[in-house]
């Protein structure tokens, strides 16, 4: 938000974050007269408001319907507006998978949308479209250094029925720390898509 405030100095920016408390932490730090950081729903956008281009950082694998939320964000663009957005690919957090077999544990890891989950939207068909998806290897001391970082970000949060109790938590990870044999390292998938809408079409 920072950075698109300082880009764009003279546009009328919209921060949008579902908890309350990720919207006032927005105004708190983005100082910017052109920024309004609200606490809503982006799956529940009016229909009458248009947006010149839609940022979406590594969010779309939150959305209920993934498909159906990525119509809903291109329907509020203005004719040749530009949507950019990014998500957690299911090529991510392999070895977290594998030390869930090896412990013998559920895997709590969130179903995450494949990098061309969109590519029969008919919703979608007269745009511009470019996507493309990026893999790295991240670092940490631990597994729990691991599931920490992502409880700071809010990515902890499952989805799914599985869950693991804490004894299950600790016991997950002794065993990924033993299988790692030092640092863990952990593959995370980034997929991007640029989409500029066409036209009127709806």
């Amino acid at each position: 938000s920072a950075m698109l405030a300082a880009v764009f100095p003279g546009r009328p920016l919209l921060a949008v974050d579902m908890a309350p408390a990720m919207a006032a932490a927005c105004r708190r730090k983005v100082a910017a007269p052109n920024l309004l950081a609200v606490a809503a729903d982006a799956e529940c956008l009016p229909a009458t408001v248009e947006f010149a281009a839609i940022v979406s950082g590594l969010t779309l694998q939150w959305f209920s319907d993934w498909r159906a939320a990525l119509a809903g964000l291109r329907a509020r663009l203005a004719a040749g507006g530009v949507l950019l957005c990014s998500w957690v690919g299911p090529g991510s957090f392999a070895q977290w998978r594998a030390a869930c077999r090896l412990a013998g544990l559920p895997c709590t890891v969130n179903s995450l949308p494949p990098a061309d989950f969109f590519a029969d939207m008919p919703q979608l068909a007269a745009d511009d479209i470019s996507a493309w998806q990026r893999r790295f290897t991240l670092e940490y001391p631990s597994a729990m250094d691991f599931f920490r970082s992502l409880a700071r970000t809010g990515a902890a949060a499952s989805r799914g029925a599985a869950r693991l109790s804490p004894s299950g938590l600790r016991r997950l990870a002794r065993v990924w720390d033993a299988e790692a044999g030092g640092r863990v390292r952990v593959t995370h998938e980034v997929c991007y898509l640029r989409l500029r809408r066409r036209g009127g079409e709806g």
